[in-house]
Order: structure tokens, then C-alpha cells, then sequence
């Protein structure tokens, strides 16, 4: 892609932090339905107890069955931490881009004042 400014694309990137404090709520809100999901279905799985029974054929399934339960339960928990993880990374985001704004304009506006300071200077001459 060619341009007047030496061949570099313009481009423009723009955060909305507004948009980012909308949705991190979202996802904590999300992260905790997952969480209840999951205290439910153990819940509801504790309540049957050793429905596979005791003979042999039973005892079978069991050592598959129950490892491989607790398994899918222990991932669905870490999984609904890591989606309410994700609303803490979105609020740190946009909490660190205001800062970095700020100290951005900041800076700018030192450097546009000592521009105006050699322009005063060199006028002076």
C-alpha cells in the first residue's frame, strides 16, 4: 500500500474505554453463572451417590466414571474463573490506558510548549 506519507498505512486505533467498563461486569456476571452451574451439577451428582452399584460390572464403571467426573467438574470451575478472570483483565486494561492517556497528553503538551518556547526563542534572534 502506497501513500504520501512514505508508503505507511494510515492507521487509527481508538479504545473505548466506556465500552471495555460495559462488558467487564458482563463477563463477572458470566463467570459467576458458570461457577453456579457447576456447584449445582456437583451437587446434583453427590446426591445419587454410587448409583453405578457395588457388583462387579458396577465397580467397573465406577473407576472410569467417577475420576473422569470430577475431572469434567474440576475444568468447568477453572473454567468459570477464567471467564470471571477475564472481567479483572478488562477493568485492569482500561484502567491502565486512562493512565497512560493521561501521561501521553501530558507529554505532548510539554513538548508542544517547549516548541513554542524555540519558536519564541528563534524569533527573538
Amino acid at each position: 500500500m502506497s501513500s504520501a506519507n512514505g508508503g505507511q498505512a494510515n492507521v487509527t486505533v481508538q479504545i473505548e474505554i466506556d465500552g471495555l467498563l460495559y462488558y467487564a461486569p458482563q463477563f463477572a456476571n458470566l463467570g459467576d453463572t458458570l461457577n453456579g452451574q457447576q456447584q449445582a451439577a456437583h451437587d446434583a451428582l453427590a446426591s445419587l451417590g454410587n448409583f453405578w452399584g457395588t457388583d462387579k460390572f458396577g465397580a467397573a464403571f465406577g473407576q472410569q466414571y467417577q475420576p473422569a467426573q470430577d475431572m469434567i467438574l474440576h475444568l468447568a470451575g477453572l473454567a468459570a474463573g477464567g471467564v470471571r478472570g477475564i472481567s479483572d483483565g478488562i477493568r485492569a486494561m482500561a484502567e491502565r490506558y486512562q493512565v497512560t492517556e493521561a501521561d501521553m497528553a501530558r507529554q505532548i503538551s510539554q513538548l508542544q510548549a517547549h516548541q513554542r518556547f524555540i519558536a519564541s526563542k528563534d524569533g527573538d534572534r
